[in-house]
């Protein structure tokens, strides 16, 4: 994995009724400076994270948009959020992530991708916690077809004339 990450593909929602709990856990992870990847000799903290970042933020949703995700609001009248995007340095988003992870819907899933192209899919929620798999992503020239737009075909004697 590089330094930095992306999601290519997300399908990820926290539940309402999940989101107090999640932010409690978000919080007691600050209580883990072994865990923490950034700061100094005697001081630690969450990479993007200030140290005392359960004092600036009172939600999940804060939080992890303080990492770098990008959140929505669901408009489904039921106040889940889902994961929609992550583009940046790999910071803490893991950490946070799994610490959530069971919280999320059934089948929710993060496709990730790295700066040397290499992808990895994560799977949680309903109860479970995560799990990942990496992987590479290939297209197989064999496999290749001649690609049409939706209505080429009515269009395509006018470019084979043009092309006389």
């Amino acid at each position: 994995m590089g330094y930095y990450v992306n999601i290519i593909g997300a399908d990820a929602t926290l539940p309402a009724e999940k989101l107090d709990e999640a932010y409690a856990r978000l919080v007691e992870l600050n209580d883990h400076d072994e865990w923490k990847s950034g700061g100094t000799t005697t001081e630690r903290w969450f990479a993007w994270l200030d140290r005392d970042y359960p004092t600036k933020f009172s939600t999940a949703q804060q939080i992890l948009e303080e990492v770098g995700f990008e959140i929505e609001t669901n408009e489904d009248g039921l106040g889940n959020i889902s994961i929609m995007g992550y583009d940046g340095k790999t910071g803490c988003e893991d950490i946070m992530l799994w610490a959530i992870a069971d919280l999320f819907e059934a089948g929710s899933e993060i496709e990730w991708r790295g700066e040397e192209n290499e992808t990895w899919l994560q799977r949680f929620g309903g109860g479970k916690k995560m799990t990942q798999v990496g992987g590479v992503v290939t297209y197989p020239e064999d496999k290749a077809v001649e690609y049409m737009p939706f209505d080429y075909g009515k269009m395509r004697a006018h470019f084979e004339a043009l092309a006389k």
